[in-house]
């Protein structure tokens, strides 16, 4: 039974072979039996069944081998038709080497790249992948090159033909060769190092880069964002539990913000480059650098001393071109110049969403918050009696805004004299001076305010050219009268007014002049003078025209007393492009 069951299997083997069994149609049963010695029928037929296989393999042998020379033949002609393909002399003038493989993995939309790179000095591949670069093998680079598929078993069972317990699963990631680059072997040119690369592939490198440090910087800027906006939450909590406002400084600095908003903006574009690009537990410490790197770049560009400032007045007045030279010139701390630039740091409205201004407006916040909220923090290491800084800021900000305020109502009232609107110009002028009086209350602080002497000046000069105007209306010109006493200072006659013009004119007198002049009489010498000549010019005009002495006492009488109603006004106008405005007001100035 055994030798059945093995002669049965290697029978089925040769079948296999041969489908068409012309190769058992021509075995023959063995007929002769002369050398062996039989006695049994049974040994027998086993004999002529081996003698029957023997010739069987003999066939397939035969045939098998017969395969394997045409499948050799066929090989040569393939190896002899590829040697021939580049027999050629034109292609085989060069040699070339496989100098890089570029691999990817994944699929038509998606996967990853990386690089093999030969390098001929070293004799060694190299892998460049991403941010790493490592020494690698030939086979590797092949076995990473050529494809194909992959069966990864994640268990390995006793029980294989338990097929449920077999888990398999086949590669999304089969890595295979993207491109090949040769490198001819003949030109050692090719691996000479150079600091130059084709400008081309330099241009592309460095977009490439620029592109790169981009995406990493908005990350790493983003992230301190994030950590400022923390803080400044804890600082603002802080100022509501301790009930601290501070809208009334925060329009006022926006005002300012407004008109410094492109130096604002240069200093803080400066200080890019010094928040550093680095990830790590300094990050807001590099903040820190690039927001003092601003604050220093304004207060380095605006050097202007008190004694420059003064040197260039009234003609030119730096102090309205920024608020740091304001401060220079009434000889501010810096640390009070610190806060007033972190001031306008946070208060500055940009159209740029660059992070970058967002990190360091938000620090300044936070600085600024800490000043506030110092008095809180440490109440007793304030000295007793001591004005806090803030304090302080609060009032120097102030000024620079009533500072300003005059500057522009000064304007204002030039625009008006030349346009020949006296009475709005001197309405101007007096607003102008009776603020810069207030802030000036002091010698020592004379540059806290416009120009004194300069403002004083042009107001006289609007009142008088008002005054001749006016008195104008009641004269008749170019004519000439034996009586002197009816003649006024430019010697044109008197004119004799009708009650009711008697009445407009005394109106006027009351109404718009007399609360100008009673400012005046405590002025300046000149000032005292030229309402002299006023008053004179107006009393001849009525004594010309008063019909009895009581009612020439009742009016005199009116000129000595001080206005009902207050005379300040508001200085609510137009104070943006001061310099250049000033400019063309003083200009003016001198032209008339």
């Amino acid at each position: 039974m055994a030798l059945d069951e093995a002669l049965n299997c290697v029978l089925n083997f040769v079948r296999t072979d041969y489908t068409h069994n012309e190769v058992f149609q021509q075995i023959k049963p063995v007929s002769s039996t002369a050398k062996v010695d039989v006695t049994n029928e049974t040994i027998l037929n086993e004999i002529n069944t081996l003698k029957t296989v023997e010739e069987c393999l003999a066939n397939w042998i035969a045939r098998t081998q017969d395969r394997l020379n045409e499948l050799n033949e066929a090989i040569v002609k393939v190896t002899n038709k590829i040697d021939s393909a580049f027999d050629e002399n034109y292609l085989k003038k060069y040699r070339y080497n496989l100098h890089s493989v570029c691999i990817h993995e994944g699929t038509s939309t998606s996967g990853h790249f990386w690089t093999y790179i030969w390098n001929p000095k070293l004799n060694k591949w190299f892998k460049y992948n991403d941010t790493e670069v490592c020494e690698t093998t030939w086979e590797d680079v092949y076995a990473n090159s050529i494809g194909g598929s992959n069966q990864n078993n994640f268990n390995q069972l006793n029980d294989l033909n338990d097929l449920s317990k077999t888990k398999t699963r086949s590669s999304d990631r089969i890595p295979s060769a993207y491109f090949l680059i040769y490198t001819r072997a003949d030109d050692s040119t090719l691996y000479q190092e150079t600091s130059e690369l084709d400008s081309d592939i330099e241009e592309f490198l460095k977009n490439d880069r620029v592109m790169l440090d981009n995406k990493l910087n908005k990350l790493k800027y983003k992230r301190i964002l994030e950590d400022l906006l923390e803080i400044l939450n804890k600082t603002n909590d802080l100022m509501a539990q301790n009930k601290i406002s501070n809208e009334q400084n925060n329009q006022t600095c926006l005002e300012h913000a407004k008109a410094f908003h492109d130096s604002t903006l240069d200093a803080l574009m400066a200080s890019y480059d010094k928040i550093s690009v680095n990830t790590g537990p300094n990050d807001l410490t590099a903040a820190d650098d690039a927001l003092k790197f601003a604050i220093d770049h304004e207060l380095k560009k605006y050097t202007q001393s008190k004694s420059d400032i003064e040197e260039k007045l009234p003609e030119i007045d730096f102090r309205m071109n920024h608020i740091v030279i304001y401060a220079n010139a009434n000889m501010i701390s810096t640390e009070l110049k610190q806060i007033a630039l972190l001031d306008l740091f946070r208060m500055q409205i940009f159209q740029d969403s660059d992070v970058r201004l967002k990190i360091l407006q938000t620090l300044a916040q936070i600085k600024y918050n800490e000043y506030i909220l110092r008095p809180f923090k440490s109440p007793g290491q304030a000295s007793p009696g001591s004005i806090p800084i803030m304090k302080h800021y609060e009032n120097f900000l102030n000024d620079y805004r009533d500072y300003r305020s005059i500057i522009a109502a000064f304007i204002n009232a030039v625009n008006f004299m030349e346009s020949q609107r006296f009475e709005d110009a001197a309405q101007f002028f007096c607003v102008a001076c009776e603020y810069n009086e207030r802030i000036i209350s002091t010698l020592s602080l004379k540059m806290k305010g416009m120009h004194h002497e300069f403002l004083l000046s042009n107001r006289r000069r609007c009142l008088k050219i008002w005054n001749q105007s006016t008195i104008r209306k009641f004269t008749f010109k170019n004519s000439r009268a034996s009586d002197s006493s009816n003649f006024d200072q430019t010697g044109a006659r008197l004119q004799q007014l009708n009650q009711q013009d008697l009445n407009s004119l005394i109106e006027t007198m009351i109404n718009k002049f007399l609360p100008c002049f009673f400012r005046l009489s405590n002025s300046t010498d000149e000032d005292k003078a030229m309402i002299e000549e006023i008053r004179q010019d107006w009393l001849n005009v009525l004594d010309s025209n008063l019909p009895g002495i009581q009612l020439f006492h009742d009016f005199m009488a009116k000129l000595f007393e001080e206005p009902v109603s207050s005379h300040y006004h508001s200085l609510n106008v137009n104070k943006s492009n001061l310099q250049n405005r000033y400019q063309d007001a003083v200009q003016l100035v001198k032209n008339t």
